[in-house]
């Protein structure tokens, strides 16, 4: 009878031992030490106990304006029309939209001290996300920053309101292609899709780096007129697109003496090579 009492009290120790392994395991598991990027790197559109919950809303990309008045104070639209070139010079694409604004009186959801463009009004992130690269003071962005989202991030509610383009095969992709083939071939992940946005003509250059992951709703920076801004007037050029992931830009620029050739094939890659197609950043926050 002794005896039984002591392999009982052993195997309860045992069975407690083991136990303890099994939680710390199973906390392991839902908290990864690779999992604190905002970027799933599953290929599963399901949220599982080692992914991060799916993406199924956007932030304004302007602190303290809400999506529903962005409107207001779109100072250029969406345009896009010509997919492997630019349009003529009097009807050019513009794959992007242009914020701009002298106040804030007039916007019914902004509530905190009146501010103009003038006051490097901040500048959010439109969705979570991974920096791809920073530019500074570059032509025709100025002071920019790049950050990707991959796809199978993307809640399915979110993405149905996209108007997400059909790709072009490789065939026509290879047969129309605009940028110069001695430059070296930027690298990107054929086995994924990604959202890429881009804002552009920021007051100074960002701090972010390269790698850094981004919240929802991140400052990000300031309106400016750096680069290619129109008569110097400061709004936020706000540019969609989507792409293979994990593209590796170097500097984004164009139309410039001051730019290298190099520049200049990776705004042509970015910008007309169709790899990455124009989405209407509105999509985003506007429904049917």
């Amino acid at each position: 009878m002794e005896n039984r009492k002591r392999f009982a009290l052993f195997l309860l120790l045992v069975l407690t031992g083991c136990s303890g392994k099994v939680t710390t395991t199973a906390i392991a598991t839902l908290f990864p030490t690779e999992s604190v990027s905002l970027i799933p790197v599953t290929g599963t559109s399901t949220p599982t106990a080692t992914s991060i919950p799916l993406i199924d809303e956007v932030c304004s990309p302007l602190h303290g304006i809400a999506l529903d008045d962005l409107w207001l104070i779109i100072s250029n639209p969406y345009f896009f029309k010509y997919p492997f070139s630019e349009g003529t010079p009097d009807n050019k694409n513009h794959p992007a939209i242009d914020f701009g604004f002298y106040t804030t009186q007039n916007i019914p959801s902004y509530s905190g001290a009146e501010l103009s463009t003038d006051d490097a009004f901040p500048i959010q992130a439109l969705l979570p996300g991974k920096v791809v690269e920073t530019v500074n003071d570059r032509f025709p962005y100025g002071n920019m920053i790049l950050i990707e989202t991959r796809i199978n991030a993307l809640s399915p509610e979110l993405l149905s309101q996209l108007d997400l383009p059909e790709p072009y095969s490789r065939e026509e992709l290879d047969l129309r292609f605009p940028c110069d083939k001695d430059q070296p071939v930027i690298s990107w992940s054929q086995d994924s899709k990604s959202i890429y946005v881009l804002y552009a003509h920021m007051k100074e250059p960002s701090t972010l780096q390269a790698g850094d992951h981004v919240q929802c709703g991140q400052v990000l920076g300031g309106i400016g007129a750096t680069g290619n801004s129109s008569e110097s007037t400061e709004h936020l050029h706000l540019e969609t697109r989507i792409g293979p992931s994990d593209a590796k830009f170097g500097i984004i620029a164009n139309y410039d003496a001051n730019s290298t050739a190099e520049e200049r094939y990776n705004y042509c890659i970015w910008a007309l090579s169709q790899e990455f197609q124009s989405i209407d950043p509105a999509d985003f926050w506007e429904t049917e």
